[in-house]
C-alpha cells in the first residue's frame, strides 16, 4: 500500500487519466483556484506529466490499485539497477561495478523507495538512461540525440 503523500497524490491523478477525465486532481491546490472555481476535479499544475502518463498506461492495462503503482515503481528501479550496471562497467572493473551494485540493491532505504510508488525511481531511470547514453555519444550521433531527449523528459 502507497503512503507517501506525493505517491497518493500522484496515483489519483493516473487514475483520472487512465478513466478518461483528464489531468485533474482532487487536492485543492491555490494556484488552481485561479483557473476554476470549484474544488473538485481542479486541473493538475504541478507535477510533471510523464510519469503520470506512464501510470495511467499501466492502470490502463493492468489494474487501478496501489499495487500496480508500487509494481510501477520497482521496474523502474530494477531497470535502474540494469542501466547503473552496464554504465559502471564502463568506468570500473566489474568487481567493483558487482559491489556498488549490491550495496544500492540491498539498501533498506532504497529498496523502500522501490515499492513507495513516488517518481524517485522513474527519475533516476531517466537520470541513468541519459548517463548511459551520453556515455555512447562519442561514438552515435544518435546516442547524443537519445541523451538530450533523456535530459528534456
Amino acid at each position: 500500500m502507497i503512503e507517501g503523500i506525493e505517491a497518493i497524490d500522484l496515483a489519483q491523478v493516473a487514475r483520472s487519466v487512465a478513466e478518461g477525465e483528464g489531468f485533474v486532481t482532487r487536492f485543492v491546490r491555490p494556484v488552481a483556484l485561479r483557473y476554476q472555481e470549484s474544488a473538485i476535479g481542479q486541473p493538475e499544475l504541478t507535477r510533471p506529466p510523464l510519469y503520470i502518463l506512464v501510470l495511467a498506461l499501466a492502470m490502463k492495462f493492468l489494474e487501478t490499485s496501489d499495487g500496480t503503482v508500487a509494481a510501477v515503481s520497482a521496474v523502474f528501479f530494477f531497470i535502474s539497477l540494469l542501466l547503473l550496471w552496464r554504465l559502471s562497467r564502463r568506468f570500473v572493473p566489474p568487481a567493483t561495478s558487482a559491489l556498488a551494485l549490491l550495496f544500492i540493491a540491498i539498501d533498506p532505504l532504497l529498496l523502500q523507495r522501490s515499492i513507495d510508488g513516488g517518481p524517485g525511481t522513474f527519475s533516476a531511470c531517466l537520470g541513468l538512461a541519459f548517463f548511459a547514453l551520453l556515455a555512447r555519444s562519442p561514438r552515435s550521433s544518435a546516442a547524443a540525440l537519445l541523451a538530450g531527449a533523456a535530459a528534456g523528459l
